[in-house]
């Protein structure tokens, strides 16, 4: 199985890119994560650490 974290400054385009490879690519486990711890821009790397760890087990 395939697994993909996308990672962006922005929730809306990390949600949305999500929706659209969900659409094109099928079986493939796909985490969103964007925008920083409080929903803001920027990016959190505790909340992109616990997707991949998500992915991965």
């Amino acid at each position: 199985m395939v697994g993909l974290v996308l990672v962006s400054h922005s929730p809306k385009i990390a949600e949305g890119t999500a929706d659209l490879v969900r659409q094109m690519a099928g079986e493939v486990e796909i985490s969103a994560v964007g925008g920083d711890s409080e929903g803001g821009f920027g990016t959190d790397p505790e909340r992109i650490e616990a997707a991949i760890k998500e992915l991965t087990t």
